[in-house]
């Protein structure tokens, strides 16, 4: 199922016919709220602006998903250019989560945790680089450990790669039926 498409104007996802079919995405689309710019609502900017931030914040694939909660909506807004103030409501959380549950495969646990493991690494490595430069890490075992976790990085990464390829095939045959039709919009499962 493909809720959103970026548009090619202004880089931003738009919702397609089928995110209408979503009681919480149609919720979104609909409603009117003002902004700056937009001063009766009617041009939708901050709606478009919501949606953006429905797709970044619940797309599989997005590269804030391993961030925690506030440094992810704080990048999101950047990106998208929502003002300071704006939190998303219930409606954008509740969106957010059907965009989700409409992706979910197999595979995206196990993506998941291959990506916070590579993260957990980075981050091993990263303090015991600083240990090194300080002088600290002088025990044997430790800078085994160290060069047993730079060896593993590779091989870790290589596995996400792979996950990640399965991944992109799970989300491709959500959106295609039998022997590789594309389903409309009435033929999608729920």
């Amino acid at each position: 199922m493909k809720l959103f498409e970026i548009d090619p104007v202004t880089h931003l996802p738009v919702p397609t016919a089928e995110a209408r079919t979503i009681a919480s995405l149609r919720e979104l689309i609909k409603r009117i709220k003002p902004m700056p710019g937009d001063a009766d609502g009617r041009q939708k900017r901050m709606n478009l602006m919501e949606l953006a931030y429905v797709h970044f914040g619940g797309v599989f694939d997005s590269r804030f998903k391993l961030m925690d909660t506030e440094e992810r909506e704080e990048n999101i807004k950047r990106l998208i250019g929502l003002p300071k103030d704006w939190k998303p409501d219930n409606i954008v959380l509740q969106a957010i989560e059907d965009f989700t549950t409409t992706q979910w495969t197999e595979s995206i646990p196990l993506v998941t945790e291959i990506q916070r493991s590579i993260m957990s690494l980075t981050a091993f490595a990263k303090r015991a680089n600083k240990q090194v430069e300080e002088g600290g890490l002088d025990e044997v075992r430790a800078i085994g450990d160290y060069m047993d976790i730079l060896d593993r990085i590779p091989k870790t990464v290589d596995s996400l790669k792979r996950a990640k390829e399965t991944l992109n095939r799970e989300q491709e045959a959500l959106a295609k039926g039998r022997k590789g039709r594309a389903l409309n919009k009435f033929e999608l499962p729920d």
